[in-house]
């Protein structure tokens, strides 16, 4: 029996080791805790998305690391979610080693034990920063452009107004010199 479990033990710790070897290829930051919060696995994509190393975060609450932008409310209703359904996608901004803003495209999970409690949470980040900043910038350019339509447009409006008061002027003063003549 110590045998197997020894042969079992080894198979599992290989498997367990490839795993993390393949989630450390991934760009994206893929996190595991336990039920606390408590950080379990950071991959390699999280170390350089956050500025953090695996050693620094293990064993340690998440949101110190993480720094979510979030009211208490907004949490609440994640954690709620998450209990209910077993996962959360959304978009969330964090806040990196430095304290730059990181807008996160979020998907969490919930894990479970065999009885059905909650063993801890997985949780995969995948950093939309650039796509945000522009489409935000996109969006300022839209509404630039749009005033700028709006300032043009006025302006041409007058040009024709004015063209409009000085062709009825010179056809006036033609119409009285001709009518004058006749």
């Amino acid at each position: 029996v110590n045998i197997q479990k020894n042969i079992f033990d080894r198979k599992a710790n290989t498997i367990l080791q490839e795993y993390t070897v393949l989630i450390d290829l991934s760009h994206d930051a893929i996190v595991t805790t336990d039920a606390d919060s408590k950080i379990l696995q950071w991959s390699k994509g999280a170390e350089s998305l956050y500025g953090y190393t695996t050693q620094e975060v293990l064993g340690k609450k998440i949101t110190l690391f993480t720094n979510p932008v979030l009211t208490n409310e907004d949490l609440l209703k994640i954690n709620k979610i998450i209990d209910e359904t077993g996962s959360w996608k959304g978009e969330m901004t964090h806040l990196d080693k430095t304290g730059s803003e990181l807008y996160l495209d979020v998907s969490y999970s919930k894990i479970l034990n065999k009885n059905g409690t909650t063993k801890g949470y997985s949780s995969i980040r995948s950093n939309i920063t650039e796509l945000k900043i522009s489409k935000q910038n996109l969006q300022q350019l839209n509404a630039d452009l749009g005033l700028e339509i709006i300032t043009k447009t006025k302006e041409i409006k007058e040009v024709f107004e004015r063209m409009q008061k000085a062709f009825l002027a010179f056809n006036a003063s033609n119409c009285a010199s001709l009518s004058m003549t006749v």
